[in-house]
């Protein structure tokens, strides 16, 4: 009796409720009280003849609908508070996605990363690939390599081509560098055959040649140091030469930084105790005289360029005339102020003083004041000599 009664109690509730729109929640929650609710009447109705069904459901109905209304009373203030919670609320974290997956976030944009021996490879695309020493909210990522490694490197542009260098440890602030690709492990690239080295310091200028090994000079002039001063050779190339163990185009002092500075022939630092000429259709390389007839008097001697201390300055005895070097095979051209050479009949070849009266020797070749000493051949008077005496 008593559980046909619940069951009947239970089921007028179910078809009362649902016709006032109860959610399936409310219904569940609503019918287990009803049960408890009924059950207790029955148990202090033990002894009595009938219950008051009518009653117990209008109890149970009345109780039912407060509680509908404290809960949507309830609802209605949690949710405004959440959403001014929402608004309100914010965080250093741009990660809102749910994912068990490690990220990164840089450029902007996030990345899903996954561990490795350097560190951690993060990407968003096949393409799109970064590399991080850490990750999520103290990011520190790079899109050529593991940052930590890159710590002992620089980064440039150069040629339209991206270069990393070595830290260098030079007096001359030159860095080795080699071509860079992203994706690429820079430890183990080879530097001790450089495509590029860089200078550093209050501008960074870098060049496809060792700047430390060579000078570029105007005129498209690679120089390298030697002992001497600059061997400079002509490139047409925008790049020193391959090899350049041959004759150098310009010779240079070590302080030039213009073509105009230098010499095609040797070292102008060195060249400035010599004279260059040209005589007898070809260059002379002229020191002054050491027994000349005068102070301007060079011995000279044939020059193609070279080391001067290889030049035999025999070949030709010139004087320095002012305007031109005056050049003789025997003689300096000085000792033509004062003798002469002329023909004395038909015996040869004579040298005088420069005199109307003159005393002659006989000439056979070499310095006019040399020969003009010892016994005298002829003393001449104008046109007229005579070997005894004065005409």
């Amino acid at each position: 009796m008593r559980l046909n009664l619940i069951r009947l109690l239970i089921a007028f509730l179910l078809f009362g409720f649902c016709s006032q729109g109860i959610t399936e929640e409310e219904l569940a929650q609503m019918t287990e009280e009803a049960i408890n609710i009924a059950l207790e009447e029955v148990e202090n109705s033990n002894n009595a003849d009938s219950i008051d069904i009518n009653s117990i459901v209008e109890e149970v109905v009345v109780t039912e609908q407060e509680e509908i209304n404290t809960s949507s009373t309830s609802s209605s203030t949690s949710t405004s508070t959440s959403t001014t919670k929402l608004t309100t609320t914010t965080t250093t974290v741009p990660r809102t996605t749910t994912t068990t997956l490690p990220w990164a976030y840089f450029g902007n944009y996030e990345y899903d990363c996954r561990s490795n021996f350097d560190g951690y490879e993060c990407s968003r695309s096949f393409s799109d690939v970064i590399y991080c020493s850490s990750i999520k909210e103290n990011s520190n990522c790079s899109e050529y390599w593991y940052p930590d490694t890159l710590e002992k490197y620089d980064i440039y542009e150069y040629n339209f081509e991206t270069i990393i260098c070595e830290y260098s440890f030079s007096l001359d602030n030159i860095s080795k560098c080699k071509r860079f690709s992203k994706g690429s492990n820079p430890d183990q690239l080879s530097f001790f055959s450089p495509d590029y080295w860089c200078e550093t310091g209050i501008s960074t200028n870098c060049y496809d040649y060792d700047p430390g090994e060579w000078t570029k000079i105007d005129g498209g002039y690679f120089c390298k140091d030697n002992w001497d001063g600059l061997d400079c050779y002509k490139s047409y190339s925008g790049s020193p030469p391959a090899y350049a163990g041959g004759t150098p185009d310009l010779y240079c002092d070590d302080s030039s930084y213009s073509s105009y500075n230098c010499s095609e022939y040797w070292y102008p630092n060195e060249l400035a105790n010599y004279e260059i000429t040209n005589s007898y259709g070809s260059t002379l390389l002229c020191q002054r005289a050491f027994n000349g007839y005068s102070y301007n008097d060079y011995d000279c001697g044939s020059y193609m360029g070279g080391d001067p201390t290889f030049v035999y300055f025999a070949d030709y005895k010139c004087t320095d005339e002012g305007f031109s070097m005056n050049c003789n095979n025997d003689y300096y051209p000085s000792e033509l102020d004062d003798y002469e050479l002329t023909s004395i009949g038909y015996s040869g070849t004579y040298v005088c003083e420069k005199s109307y009266r003159s005393r002659c020797w006989r000439y056979y070749g070499g310095s006019l004041s040399a020969s003009a000493g010892g016994w005298v051949d002829y003393y001449c008077i104008g046109n007229e000599c005579s070997e005894d005496d004065w005409p």
